[in-house]
């Protein structure tokens, strides 16, 4: 099965996320993409990855669960964020995705974020190539487009402060219609 890990984006949060992506969809400089795809998230599945897993079996799955419930009991998370500005990877130039950065309680986000790639290292999967940046993936974009600064600058971000309250090991099943999440398992922060 192919999963992942994620904090899950509170209700609030979800609401001052779709401000930023009617702010973004509104924008005249999103004519700069009119070569490429845009494919917006849809919002009543917004997560913050921690970990992507890729394909795993359900004894992967089960000592993920295993790792992330010793790695975060007897602690208190307090991540309280508030949206931060928008961005693009790998870069404006060469856009494939749109995102919305945070603030806050960075530091336990990346935190947890180690947590989880333990948890997946734990299981036998392979150590991820890149740092992990929290934030939230608004838009993904075939082919690449360049020169998305003008987009980038025209998008106000105002949000109130907010919490992440769970985390959840999710099943990812990809269809036309887009991916469709199941929680294999769920932990209160």
């Amino acid at each position: 099965m192919r999963a992942f890990i994620a904090l899950d984006l509170p209700t609030e949060a979800a609401g001052w996320l779709n401000q930023i992506v009617d702010a973004a969809k509104r924008s005249p400089a999103l004519s700069e993409l009119s070569r490429s795809k845009v494919r917006w998230v849809a919002l009543h599945q917004a997560h913050l990855t921690l970990r992507f897993l890729g394909e795993v079996s359900e004894q992967q799955v089960q000592v993920i669960v295993d790792e992330l419930t010793s790695g975060l009991t007897g602690r208190s998370w307090r991540l309280s964020c508030w949206f931060d500005g928008v961005g693009a990877f790998p870069s404006p130039r060469r856009a494939r995705v749109l995102w919305a950065g945070l603030a806050g309680d960075v530091k336990q986000i990346i935190e947890l974020g180690e947590i989880a790639s333990g948890a997946a290292r734990t299981a036998g999967l392979a150590s991820e190539d890149r740092p992990f940046q929290p934030h939230l993936t608004i838009a993904r974009i075939e082919p690449p487009a360049a020169g998305l600064s003008n987009l980038l600058d025209s998008i106000r971000v105002e949000s109130q402060h907010w919490r992440f309250e769970t985390l959840s090991v999710v099943q990812s099943i990809l269809k036309p219609t887009g991916p469709e999440y199941t929680d294999l398992a769920q932990f209160d922060l």
